[in-house]
């Protein structure tokens, strides 16, 4: 234990304490501005407690982050949908053969008859 006065004359004793707080905690120091000290010694005189204050704008910050990134996600896939529509690619060959690759005998006859069609360019060199 540590003990003093500050510069404005007034006692001061700093408590060193160990094992207080479990080990999954973090603790963080915000720096306030003046107008934000004064909030804070208002609520403390009415009796709030400062630290669910901030870890409810903490988990409300969250939220709103991971909502927005889910958002985000989806007017990605909506933005990547309206290129493909505006610019549409060639028609892959097996849509035009009417192959559905869902049906794996389908699926799989086409890949064979495509890598006989390489094996016999490749000879034929």
């Amino acid at each position: 234990m540590n003990w003093g006065t500050d510069e404005h004359g007034r006692l001061f004793i700093d408590v060193y304490t160990r094992r207080v707080y479990s080990t999954r905690m973090v603790a963080i120091n915000i720096r306030l501005s003046e107008q934000d000290a004064k909030d804070v010694a208002l609520l403390k005189r009415e009796g709030v407690n400062i630290s669910n204050v901030a870890r409810a704008a903490l988990r409300d910050a969250a939220a709103n982050l991971r909502r927005r990134k889910v958002k985000n996600v989806t007017d990605l896939n909506k933005i990547i949908s309206d290129i493909h529509a505006r610019y549409p690619g060639p028609v892959a060959e097996y849509v035009q053969m009417g192959i559905d690759p869902a049906n794996r005998a389908q699926a799989s006859a086409y890949i064979r008859t495509r890598l006989n069609r390489r094996a016999n360019k490749r000879s034929a060199i």
